[in-house]
């Protein structure tokens, strides 16, 4: 690989994108039934290339403070200039409005979500990066990538379906609970943070239950199979908790925020397997591969 391949793959945290990937593709799985077809590449197109915009976009207004906390990244490195960072940026956004557009250019849902999901993206990296409100607006991406998936359907509405907004808030929760424990990485010197994580992370495991036995149209055979999936997950998230409440350092931290990242895609898979869709969970699961492979040449965060 050469080296600046490399830094354009390190700019936009190449690996970070397959998790965007399984988002569209479990919201769209989910919202469907499992009916999709070939026309949901448009929306991954979308939402990777808003994704890579946007984390470009981060280290492009990170600029100066990369340059005497984070040297090595690629950017103040010098490894890729600051001008072709903005360039980079700006054709990214271009694309995934235009493919949010060409999914369907008779409705204009998608591209209004991914209007929305650009503004979240924006206001992140240059108004509120800090904090629980920088955290919570992190979390809206990722709601905001959810719903791009699942205007697979067409049209998003609360009058017709509220489904499609309540099964992105688990992401939410979760993407929340993440962000807030990353401002802990280099410090560690409040633990407090880690009961709001906490109580994030048990709280968006509650509410897959809620999805589960309520929302979810599911036969008693399926319904038992979620709560048996969804025990296994409760009780590997209180493992993780107590592991960190036991040693709350910065490396532990770290561990932890990069085991999270790429749970993202077990838990896109967690979310299709409640709704039944068996053979697409396992599917959506097979992107770890890639991430995985990814995420031992290039750091996540």
């Amino acid at each position: 690989m050469k080296a600046t391949t490399k830094a354009y793959l390190q700019l936009i945290r190449a690996p970070n994108g397959i998790t965007a990937i399984s988002n569209i593709l479990a919201a769209a799985v989910i919202v469907s039934a499992g009916q999709i077809d070939f026309s949901l590449v448009f929306l991954i197109f979308a939402s990777l290339f808003l994704y890579y915009a946007g984390m470009a976009l981060n280290d492009c207004l990170d600029y100066r403070e990369d340059l005497q906390e984070r040297a090595f990244r690629p950017l103040p490195s010098g490894q890729i200039k600051l001008r072709h960072a903005w360039i980079l940026v700006v054709c990214f956004t271009l694309i995934g409005l235009a493919s949010s557009w060409a999914f369907s250019p008779q409705s204009y849902t998608s591209l209004y979500v991914a209007g929305a999901l650009l503004l979240a993206i924006i206001i992140y990296d240059g108004v509120i990066k800090g904090g629980f409100l920088g955290a919570l607006c992190m979390g809206a991406c990722r709601y905001f990538n959810w719903l791009l998936g699942a205007s697979f359907i067409g049209v998003l509405s609360l009058q017709t379906s509220v489904m499609p907004f309540l099964v992105a808030i688990p992401i939410f929760v979760y993407i929340t609970a993440l962000t807030f424990l990353s401002k802990q990485e280099t410090q560690a010197d409040n633990k407090k943070v880690l009961f709001v994580v906490s109580a994030l992370l048990l709280t968006g495991c509650g509410f897959m239950f809620y999805l589960a036995l309520v929302v979810f149209e599911l036969t008693a055979t399926q319904q038992i199979t979620s709560l048996l999936l969804l025990i296994s997950c409760f009780i590997t998230v209180l493992w993780r908790l107590y592991q960190l409440w036991q040693a709350y350092t910065p490396t532990n931290i770290q561990n932890m925020i990069q085991w999270m990242l790429i749970a993202v895609i077990p838990l896109d898979a967690m979310m299709v397997a409640l709704s039944g869709q068996y053979i697409w969970s396992l599917i959506i699961l097979t992107l770890l591969v890639p991430c995985r492979l990814l995420s031992k040449r290039l750091y996540m965060t």
